[in-house]
């Protein structure tokens, strides 16, 4: 009789594995991988659930002494993460971003037909229509 190395269904092998320091290990690391995992799950449905602000943290010097303001280092770090670029869009008038459904209803008319909800319709198709439709007969230089 001749010994074969056979896969075993999986609920034969974890009733064999009983006893043993190194099976254990194997049991425990499984356990912190689903507890992990159950951990980042929650914290992904708290994060959807919520409305994300960012806050950009800004050091005022490189040396983090108390009452001392670095003018040149602080720009540097508002125009690196964006900060510049974005309230001079906002003083330019684009305040804020629009979700597609919004967008359709107001400018939907661009495209003619009928502006109201209807179950199934990518907005977000829809509106890239109307900004190419808008777009077509402009001249380069206005």
């Amino acid at each position: 009789e001749s010994k074969k190395a056979t896969a075993k269904p999986a609920s034969e092998a974890k009733t064999r594995r009983r006893g043993g320091g190194r099976n254990k290990k194997k049991r425990k690391v499984a356990s912190l991988a689903a507890q992990f995992q159950s951990q980042l799950n929650s914290l992904i449905a708290t994060i959807n659930a919520t409305d994300s602000h960012f806050v950009r943290c800004i050091k005022p010097n490189k040396e983090k002494k108390a009452k001392c303001f670095d003018e040149s280092e602080v720009m540097r770090q508002l125009t690196t993460c964006g900060v510049i670029d974005a309230v001079t869009v906002r003083k330019l008038g684009y305040t804020n971003r629009m979700s597609h459904w919004p967008f359709f209803k107001r400018y939907g008319v661009i495209r003619g037909g009928n502006v109201y909800w209807q179950k199934g319709v990518d907005y977000k198709e829809e509106n890239k229509k109307i900004c190419t439709q808008a777009t077509e007969n402009v001249p380069e230089k206005i």
